[in-house]
């Protein structure tokens, strides 16, 4: 069936890789970690029909409670169940 009049709306994407990496540093686990370890580089985000330029957040390293600046992505490494 085609529907010309409709149009398509990408909702949701999610990607996973598979790799291998090194083992994580137990020393990091202990590290203070200020607002400036939050922020990665910016990347480019399409919001209300315009490309932006995002700040790029680790979730891991943000304080409770600190304001955030949008548009912003909160970037967190997730676990395969």
């Amino acid at each position: 069936m085609r529907l010309p009049e409709v149009r398509a709306v990408l909702v949701n994407l999610i990607t996973s890789v598979i790799g291998r990496r090194q083992s994580p540093s137990i020393a990091v686990l202990g590290e203070v970690r200020s607002d400036s370890a939050a922020t990665l580089p910016t990347r480019s985000l399409y919001v209300d029909g315009v490309w932006q330029e995002a700040q790029v957040l680790a979730r891991g390293a943000l304080k409770p409670d600190q304001p955030i600046k949008g548009p912003a992505i909160i970037q967190q490494p997730t676990r395969r169940r």
